[in-house]
């Protein structure tokens, strides 16, 4: 063989040693370290929205390198196994397998000692992953209660040897809402939070009784009149086990149900006065009076969120919730009207993420 074809297989022979590590690095998975806290993009495009940050020591899979980003494959604790692109700057790669430095009869030598001599020491110990702790979430809501908890109570009374009657009506117009509510991640996309919802606005209520007359028997006097400010307010603490996917990098829906506990606040006519004259035909309405009375109970909750994220730590979303308990509440001994609480809640708010 002549010398210049000797030189030619020699050069690409030289050529194919020094390709494999770069081969290597693209056709298989190489174990990479973040170095500081990174954000990992869906697009190598460091303008969008992050999908998570991971933090310092957190190993990851790399899959192939595109210019000064490298497309990795992580396990997010809310999502599981994802993959995405991180900058080159932020992660150690770790060549899984690498080439011997020399081919052929000398790679049977022994490593030469000293300093020189690296392949004698064990692998260095790679920085312990670190699992991205699981995000928490709160939310702070303002709506309003879509359900109307309107309401009618009947009571009887003794006066003159005979049996009255005092029926009442209780507006239920739709009282503002306001929704607080902390969850935590605690596999994948499953969450468990608390929440707490409040509820009030003052309510009127129409009152007709049928008072007895005091000289004659069956002949009633209809007195009407009306019963202002009777104050309704409604608290709840919902503990709630919610499922979230994402729809977007940066759009998360999550569905949510579990008990709540209520605290019912509610005002109630139990009496009502009338001015009467002589011959007594007649009455009419002077005033009413009032209880407020308040029970707590158990109850459900069930619903949905939609999470924009704007940024790491802030987004906007709206919620719908639909919750609901009985309640019995006194009017007077032995007599009780029932109340519901709760219905369809519709709001929007902030998010904050940490």
């Amino acid at each position: 063989m002549r010398p210049r074809h000797l030189m030619a297989c020699a050069g690409v022979s030289i050529a194919l040693v020094l390709s494999v590590p770069d081969l290597c690095l693209s056709q298989s998975r190489s174990p990479g370290v973040v170095t500081a806290d990174a954000p990992v993009f869906l697009f190598p495009d460091a303008t969008r929205t992050p999908l998570t940050i991971l933090v310092k020591g957190t190993t990851v899979s790399v899959l192939a390198r595109q210019g000064n980003w490298y497309r990795v494959e992580f396990r997010d604790a809310r999502y599981g196994v994802r993959t995405g692109y991180i900058s080159a700057d932020s992660l150690d790669v770790q060549q899984s397998a690498k080439p011997p430095a020399q081919a052929g009869p000398r790679s049977q030598e022994a490593p030469p000692s000293g300093p020189s001599g690296a392949a004698q020491r064990p692998p260095p110990r790679r920085a312990a992953a670190r699992t991205p702790r699981a995000p928490v979430t709160i939310s702070i809501n303002g709506g309003l209660q879509t359900t109307s908890r309107g309401f009618a109570s009947a009571s009887t009374f003794d006066r003159f040897a005979e049996t009255g009657k005092l029926n009442s009506t209780y507006s239920g117009d739709r009282p503002l809402m306001y929704d607080v509510a902390a969850q935590a991640g605690v596999w994948r996309g499953l969450s468990i939070g608390i929440a707490a919802t409040q509820a009030s606005k003052p309510l009127e209520g129409d009152v007709t009784a049928e008072i007895p007359h005091p000289f004659f028997f069956d002949r009633p006097r209809t007195v009407t009149g009306a019963a202002p400010n009777l104050r309704r307010k409604e608290i709840a603490a919902h503990l709630d086990a919610s499922w979230s996917t994402p729809t977007t990098s940066s759009t998360r829906v999550a569905i949510f149900a579990g008990p709540s506990y209520f605290k019912v606040t509610q005002g109630l006519v139990t009496d009502l006065t009338a001015a009467e004259v002589y011959p007594y035909d007649t009455a009419s309405f002077e005033s009413v009076t009032t209880i407020e009375a308040a029970r707590s109970r158990w109850g459900f909750n069930v619903g949905f969120d939609v999470t924009q994220r704007l940024s790491r730590y802030f987004g906007v979303g709206v919620i719908a919730r639909y919750s609901r308990a009985s309640f019995k509440f006194p009017i007077v001994a032995g007599q009780n009207v029932d109340i519901d609480a709760g219905g369809l809640q519709l709001g929007g708010g902030v998010r904050l993420q940490f």
